[in-house]
């Protein structure tokens, strides 16, 4: 395990990674339980692998600011790719989101080729980087690396505003152009209230602006606008919202079984990890503005580096050795020396070296500030004091040179962080191999600062060679003199020394804000259950049994706060509707005895009307034709007596048909027929029987026989008797013709005559015949269709089929 400095970059990692773990594992549960709809499965999955790449790269960047450089660069390498995956899977997630499955989707899998391209570009610049840092050289990604950064994110708002603009579109019955608008209004106003699918599209399109803001300030450091401190820091915060907006937009909008509680503990989870964050931050500056390093270099010292005989240093204080002969200004601006004799260093000799204007030296080039963060660098150097200076009009580098001792002086140069302070030091190298640091003017406390190591004395000390390089780390204050092996480099490392610093004061604050989570998830719970989940529990157990008709149902009040309030509610209103509803019960009962009366009137109303139609049908047609020859009587004894007995035959002949059909009447009401019989047979005895009175030629066809049910019986013989009296009666037919067709459930009767026929808009009120057929027929569910014309004949069509429901 690397050694740790705990600080406010590290504290936020952590939230960082806190957060992608609780939202990782809890999409990783709800998909292994398989609590989400099977549409929303893919876009929770894509969730899922972003808040776990997401989580990869918290540890990445968390061990670059908190572990040793040495260390933390290499966790930096991998940041990029894992960073595009997180950002590649959010894109996936935003162009998905809300789109039904439709199988291969052409767009969809060129954004798949993009991700992959880009993927395999941050792998290869992540090889070669890992490759220069086997050589002690950090490289930095180019300018132009971070923009598919940012045009994936800003893909991503895109994207989410065309989901949000289609929805708009359905919901609202609008046309593209307009749903464009009132999407644009929508993200516009976050305080508008909006129907729950554009809420959730809303949400994430927040969520991503948060990092789109991270990539736009990467393209912005790389042009020299923001400090690498000021990208950090905003790099860090935009994350942590993006992540916290995540986890709250999943929980609100995504997860639509996510209990009350469970989005309470979410909610205050994120509330206390961004705050935690935020106060780490401001007592890190407090921190940072009180530090002071009595390791750190002061006016009027020195320290001397002894080269011994096998090769090895002795690093000890030394009297103050500042020599005030400076010699003359380097004016050269390749920043090479050469020196007047062949100088040892460690195990090799050189013949020059390369000078920095804050403090180092270098014997095979310019050191660079990337590269003696990385264990001191690729190269062997000296650091005098190595802190950012600049220079001013008075400031210079002067070299005096004699035969055994070259002297380079850092003359009246500023301190980066206060530029009114003069800074002057120098270095002496011995012919002998010796080396002394002497310090003229140094402020009295050269500030630090926790994003720009360079700002403050880093460390100061000789390293050799990158290749087996070993380093001893000593502290100035208290354990000089040390002799270090052969081959052993000698470090005072004062940035160590702060980070030291920081480490006792963050540390609890890590340890407070992991304690913290634990107790956000095992004991907040408790306490709500006690305050809320049980309450909302009972609360939603008497609604159920409510809704389910259990109206005896009365909710216990646990506390008197709102939740107490709405079982108050809740108990009134069951109250209420008990009796609303034995008021409705008795008011039922009194209509129901009512309903019960009409009933019973309408059924003496409807058997009056059937005796009426029966009389109608069987007795009132004979007893009108009698009727008729008894008035016309008187006049035919006057004129014609011999045809008067005729007459009274005919008489005798219809009231005994009357009376027949009268006690056929009285017989169908008590009791049913004595035997069943097919409807052709019936058919045949009604024709048999009409053709005896009148006379008249009926033409039968029977194309299939069967038993009608005993009601459709009844009503078909009765239209079949109607049609036949009516056509030999009063049309004066000469000849009917009669077709039958029938099956169990279904039947067909027709009537032609040739009878001088009459309009059927014509036919006078009280000619009942006609309109209590239609009555019957329509009684049990069939049609019966009227054609007549004047001297053309009428036709009569019965249709009856069976209701199969």
């Amino acid at each position: 395990m690397p050694q740790l400095f705990w600080n406010p970059l590290s504290v936020n990692c952590l939230a960082i990674g806190l957060l992608s773990i609780v939202l990782s594992a809890f999409v990783f549960r709800r998909l292994y339980l398989g609590s989400e709809k099977q549409k929303a499965v893919r876009f929770v999955v894509l969730l899922w692998l972003c808040s776990t790449f997401i989580l990869v790269l918290a540890i990445c960047q968390f061990f670059s600011v908190t572990a040793k450089p040495d260390v933390g660069n290499y966790f930096l390498l991998f940041s990029s790719p894992v960073g595009f995956l997180s950002v590649a899977s959010f894109v996936a997630f935003a162009f998905l989101w809300g789109r039904e499955s439709s199988g291969f989707d052409w767009m969809f899998s060129v954004l798949i080729l993009i991700f992959l391209g880009l993927f395999g570009f941050e792998s290869w610049i992540s090889v070669q980087r890992y490759k220069e840092l086997q050589r002690g050289v950090v490289e930095f990604r180019e300018v132009w690396a971070d923009i598919p950064f940012s045009a994936l994110l800003l893909l991503a708002c895109i994207f989410l505003t065309t989901n949000l603009t289609r929805v708009i579109s359905v919901q609202s019955n609008l046309r593209i152009g307009v749903a464009s608008l009132r999407a644009l209004k929508v993200l516009a106003t976050p305080w508008r209230v909006i129907p729950v699918e554009q809420a959730s599209v809303r949400a994430f399109f927040y969520v991503s602006v948060w990092p789109f803001g991270t990539g736009i300030a990467a393209v912005l450091r790389s042009y020299g606008y923001l400090s690498w401190a000021e990208v950090d820091t905003l790099s860090v915060w935009f994350l942590t919202f993006a992540l916290a907006g995540l986890l709250v937009a999943y929980l609100n909008y995504v997860s639509e079984t996510s209990s009350f509680s469970t989005k309470l503990i979410g909610m205050t989870f994120v509330v206390v990890l961004v705050v935690l964050s935020g106060i780490s931050w401001l007592v890190g500056g407090i921190y940072v503005q009180t530090y002071s390093n009595p390791n750190d270099p002061t006016s009027q010292t020195s320290l001397h580096f002894e080269r011994q005989e096998n090769g090895a240093y002795r690093m000890r204080h030394a009297f103050p050795e500042f020599d005030a002969n400076i010699g003359t200004r380097i004016r050269n601006h390749d920043r090479a020396v050469e020196l007047p004799f062949s100088f040892p260093f460690f195990q090799d000799r050189f013949e020059k070296f390369y000078w920095h204007p804050s403090g180092m030296i270098g014997f095979h080039s310019i050191p660079r500030w990337r590269d003696v963060q990385f264990q001191y660098g690729p190269q062997p150097a000296i650091f005098v004091l190595a802190a950012e200076l600049e220079a001013t009009s008075h400031s210079g580098i002067y070299m005096r040179s004699t035969e055994d001792r070259v002297i380079l002086t850092w003359h009246q140069f500023s301190p980066a962080m206060d530029l009114k302070q003069d800074v002057t030091f120098q270095v002496t190298l011995f012919r002998k191999g010796d080396i002394v640091f002497s310090y003229d003017i140094i402020p009295s406390a050269i500030a630090h600062d926790l994003y720009e190591a360079n700002l403050g004395s880093m460390m100061r000390g000789i390293v050799p060679g990158f290749g087996e390089r070993e380093v001893v780390e000593v502290d100035i204050g208290s354990n000089l003199p040390v002799l270090a092996a052969p081959g052993q480099g000698i470090i005072a490392p004062h940035r160590y020394e702060f980070l030291a610093y920081l480490n006792r004061v963050f540390a609890p604050v890590a340890l407070y804000l992991i304690a913290s989570t634990l107790l956000v998830f095992a004991l907040f719970p408790r306490l709500l259950r006690t305050s809320i989940t049980l309450p909302l529990g009972q609360l939603l157990r008497g609604v159920q049994s409510i809704m389910a008709g259990n109206l005896s149902t009365k909710i216990s009040i646990v506390n008197r706060d709102e939740i107490g309030f709405l079982s108050d509610a809740f108990n009134e209103m069951a109250q209420s509707q008990r009796d609303l509803i034995r008021s409705l019960e008795r008011k039922v009962a009194e209509r129901t005895a009512e309903v019960a009366e009409y009933a019973s009137e309408n059924a003496r109303l409807q058997e009056r009307n059937r005796l009426s139609n029966e009389l109608h049908d069987l007795v009132s047609q004979n007893l009108f034709s009698a009727n008729l020859i008894a008035d016309a009587l008187p006049d035919l004894i006057l004129q014609n007596s011999d045809q008067v007995g005729d007459a009274l035959k005919d008489i005798q002949l219809f009231n005994k048909n009357a009376l027949n059909e009268m006690r056929e009447v009285l017989v169908d009401l008590r009791t049913e027929r004595p035997e069943k019989k097919s409807f052709g047979s019936l058919l045949r005895l009604i024709i048999q029987d009409v053709t005896k009175q009148f006379s008249t030629e009926v033409n039968l066809m029977i194309e299939s026989d069967t038993e009608l049910p005993d009601e459709i019986d009844l009503v078909f013989s009765r239209i079949a008797r109607e049609s036949l009296v009516n056509a030999s009666k009063h049309s004066n037919a000469s000849a009917i013709q009669v077709y039958f067709d029938g099956v169990g459930s279904q039947a067909l009767l027709r009537v032609k005559d040739n009878g001088k026929g009459f309009s059927p808009l014509g036919v006078a009120p009280r000619h009942m015949g006609l309109q209590i057929m239609n009555e019957r027929i329509a009684a049990v569910g069939g049609s019966l269709d009227i054609k007549s014309t004047p001297t053309l004949g009428t036709v009569i069509t019965a249709i009856w089929i069976a209701d199969e429901n």
